[in-house]
């Protein structure tokens, strides 16, 4: 249309972070991993758009100012179990991802992707539609993962992420925390990936990544 552009984008919110702080028997902090952020593709390289689902639908923008926001991750310390902050780009929001079941509170957060629940409890909490997936139960001994843009949590493995070239490289954005006592844990996640963190054994919880937001005109 004249006076338009074609415009693609990559809306990834931040990750949530996963349970920190206390122990609970033989088997340390039992508490659940951080979901990655929400997941919103319409790059025309990509496969997916999170979620597993088909890319969204391009945007016809004339010229002017439209909001941008990138959502920030969860900083290291405390209980944790936050979620992460939200990205926007003009009308398209990914939502952050689900913080993890933390002491004192066994059950995970709906978000973008959803926060893994504690040690035997399958509270985890649910992925937004077509943005991630859920997080994962635990067991005796492990927290549940949070979920990913591609798949959902599990005990101890967060859920897989999604790729995208929306960059010019393959980046893998909004992956899942691991659970807590399993073997992923106390790294805290920096850069724009929307990582969710995992949950800290017998530590505070540590901090997960931010989000990110990639426009472009299209070929």
């Amino acid at each position: 249309k004249s006076g338009e552009a074609t415009i693609q984008y990559l809306v990834v919110a931040a990750g949530g972070n996963g349970g920190g702080h206390g122990s609970y028997g033989d088997c340390g902090a039992r508490w659940g991993g951080g979901g990655g952020g929400g997941y919103r593709s319409s790059i025309a390289t990509d496969s997916y758009s999170g979620a597993n689902s088909s890319l969204e639908s391009t945007m016809d923008l004339s010229k002017g100012t439209y909001t941008v926001t990138v959502g920030g991750g969860v900083g290291a310390g405390g209980t944790g179990g936050s979620n992460g902050g939200d990205s926007t780009f003009h009308t398209i929001t990914s939502t952050g991802g689900g913080g993890g079941a933390k002491y004192g509170s066994g059950t995970g957060k709906d978000g973008g992707s959803g926060g893994g629940a504690q040690h035997n409890s399958s509270s985890y909490g649910s992925g937004t539609s077509n943005q991630g997936f859920h997080g994962g139960s635990g067991n005796s001994c492990t927290g549940g993962g949070g979920g990913g843009a591609s798949g959902t949590g599990s005990t101890d493995t967060g859920g897989s992420g999604l790729s995208s070239y929306a960059s010019g490289s393959s980046v893998t954005y909004s992956q899942g925390g691991g659970g807590g006592g399993g073997s992923d844990n106390c790294g805290s996640y920096t850069g724009n990936t929307g990582r969710g963190a995992s949950a800290c054994t017998g530590g505070w919880a540590v901090a997960s990544a931010d989000g990110i937001v990639i426009v472009r005109y299209a070929a």
